[in-house]
């Protein structure tokens, strides 16, 4: 007895003939955009500036007075990134914001023994007016918390203003 094989026929059903069509569209989609010709975007170069920011290190030791001086390079303690250069120091009593039960208001109450530290710093930026980018890398907006360190001395606060 001979074995009798049946011939390959392929049965395909509509929703079969469907995938199929989807997956050879999908294909020659990808082909077209592996192939076409790209045009080339026009991509603005950002222009570099000078900014000077002002930080707010608050309830700082009174000893970050005498630490802080005009012409130091600051770094972000926390990425590493260079921030720029201290141009002015302004130096106040320690206070913070609370709420006061006598008043029932919102009030900046004194912290004994603890000063607020307003540094302004110059560096070179890129950006447009949502934020800037300091040296290339450090996204920077007014009211973002930042990790500052210079020598001897690191400190947390906030960014309280930019100039262009």
């Amino acid at each position: 007895m001979e074995q009798q094989t049946p011939k390959f026929r392929l049965r395909l059903n509509f929703f079969d003939s469907i995938v199929l069509l989807l997956a050879l569209l999908a294909g020659a989609f990808l082909l077209w955009r592996a192939v076409a010709p790209h045009q080339a975007e026009n991509v603005a170069i950002p222009q570099t500036q000078q900014v000077r920011y002002t930080i707010r290190l608050t309830r700082a030791l009174p000893i970050l007075e005498e630490l802080v001086q005009p012409g130091q390079s600051i770094t972000d303690s926390a990425r590493n990134n260079a921030l720029g250069t201290v141009v002015e120091v302004q130096c106040e009593p320690g206070t913070y914001f609370t709420l006061s039960e006598r008043e029932h208001a919102w009030i900046n109450a004194p912290v004994p023994d603890r000063i607020n530290v307003n540094m302004t710093v110059e560096a070179s930026a890129t950006g447009d007016d949502s934020q800037l980018l300091i040296n290339g890398s450090y996204a920077l907006r007014v009211g973002d918390k930042i990790y500052v360190r210079g020598p001897g001395y690191i400190g947390s606060g906030d960014v309280i203003a930019i100039e262009r």
